[in-house]
């Protein structure tokens, strides 16, 4: 039996795109800050590309859950060509207040 609107279906599985492209951007940030050995930090952001994976999940849950359809969109390549540390905490700052 499905419990979800197609409407509300496509809005999740948008959602769930969004998600991961979010997660796709922190791994970046995370290898990058890794390889310019900001152990740390690096670290951090790799926790927050994990953070929207359970995101991911919970949304794929709930559409599975109500008889809808979970459609994987294609994403976008994230950046990956930082320049400096600061640029990578304005990217950060600016994905989570717009």
């Amino acid at each position: 039996m499905v419990l979800i609107s197609k409407k509300f279906n496509e809005a999740l599985n948008e959602q769930i795109k969004e998600e991961l492209e979010s997660g796709y951007l922190y791994l970046s940030m995370s290898f990058w800050l890794e390889e310019q050995a900001f152990h740390n930090l690096a670290n951090w952001y790799y926790i927050q590309a994990q953070e929207e994976y359970i995101h991911v999940k919970k949304f794929i849950d709930y559409i599975v859950e109500t008889g809808g359809t979970v459609e994987l969109l294609g994403l976008q390549k994230p950046k990956s060509d930082w320049e400096s540390v600061k640029e990578v905490i304005d990217a950060g700052y600016a994905m989570n207040f717009p």
